[in-house]
């Protein structure tokens, strides 16, 4: 119960009148209700890669086909050829990406490599295609010397596609705010900017049907989600980069903003959004002691994919893709896509 001053009394003191307030368990039943009632009204479980785009809120169709041709190359590495691209569209669109072509004969099969997040705004696709960063990482380099042409893309607010002002932490926290306000997030955004990688390596005479996806941290959440919108994407991998994001909240941990789907809990977490890939393929790596994404999350991601689609392996280690991970992983990831190519060229 309380009170509140309402005028005054016979002695010059204001008067109380007793209001009823609601006892903490009935709060709490209160809030639950309400909770209920927004989950049932808001956010539905997806059930299909259309639920799970309009869940993270695609504004386009991911079909789209951009303009742009590969420059001259920048780099060449065990006869592997770098070439820098602009990937635009009508709409205003502009991925800066690096595009990475193996020294035997096309057609090729390929991927899109994303590249991870680890605070450096200044390095994006540079560091997958061996140019800059670290070593390990250079990932999309590791595929295309495996006979698998590789495109990376620069994720909103990393290296190529740094705003004027501002630019690092806090650009990317802008347009994910702003993204947000405009009834998106920036996860649909990361996976339209890989949708628009994907449409253009299928229109490319020299490459092969059958697109993967690769990435580390950031890049593996978003090869997840975007494998997740479209069934174009034959398999991925993920490496330290699923979980849930209870287990994030739990543990305390603040991810990226694109994580931060509105209704994402709501509607199922990462185990939902898992559950619509049937058809593909992935191979999943964590660490046994990832603080970024604990164990526990990243298994019961992983038991929402339909039987058979992915495969886990934890290393003894924390947050990383140590070189025997990343050999077994490219291997696989190259193996996978050689033989949909081949298995299609015999159908």
């Amino acid at each position: 119960m309380c009170t509140v001053a309402t005028g005054s009394s016979s002695t010059g003191r204001p008067a109380r009148v007793a209001l009823n307030r609601p006892s903490a368990r009935t709060r709490s039943e209160l809030i639950g209700a309400r909770s209920a009632h927004y989950r049932r009204a808001v956010t539905a479980r997806p059930t299909s890669r259309t639920d799970v785009q309009q869940l993270i809120g695609i504004t386009r169709s991911l079909t789209t086909l951009p303009d742009g041709a590969p420059g001259p190359a920048v780099a060449e590495r065990d006869g592997v050829a770098i070439r820098p691209l602009a990937l635009t569209t009508a709409a205003g669109d502009r991925v800066p990406a690096l595009y990475l072509t193996p020294d035997g004969p096309p057609p090729w099969p390929a991927v899109v490599a994303v590249h991870q997040h680890d605070g450096n705004y200044a390095v994006g696709k540079s560091e997958p295609a061996g140019l800059a960063g670290e070593p390990d990482m250079a990932y999309a380099l590791a595929m295309a010397r495996l006979g698998v042409a590789a495109l990376v893309p620069d994720l909103t607010a990393f290296e190529g596609r740094q705003g004027a002002q501002p630019c690092g932490a806090d650009g990317e926290r802008m347009e994910a705010f702003h993204l947000l306000a405009l009834g998106t997030s920036l996860q649909a955004r990361h996976v339209q900017d890989v949708a628009l990688c994907v449409s253009w390596l299928i229109a490319q005479d020299d490459v092969a049907e059958g697109i993967g996806l690769i990435g580390h941290s950031l890049g593996g959440q978003v090869a997840f989600f975007a494998a997740a919108c479209d069934e174009r994407v034959r398999a991925a991998v993920i490496s330290c980069g699923l979980g849930t994001v209870e287990s994030f909240h739990a543990a305390g941990v603040v991810h990226n903003p694109a994580w931060y789907v509105p209704g994402i809990i709501a509607g199922g977490d990462s185990p939902a959004i898992a559950a619509v890939t049937a058809g593909q393929s992935f191979w999943i790596s964590a660490g046994a002691r990832d603080h970024l994404f604990p164990l526990d999350g990243v298994e019961q991601a992983v038991a929402g994919f339909p039987g058979g689609c992915a495969q886990l392996h934890v290393f003894d280690g924390e947050h990383g893709f140590p070189a025997a991970m990343a050999d077994q992983a490219t291997r696989w990831l190259a193996g996978e896509l050689q033989d949909d190519a081949l298995g299609r060229a015999v159908g």
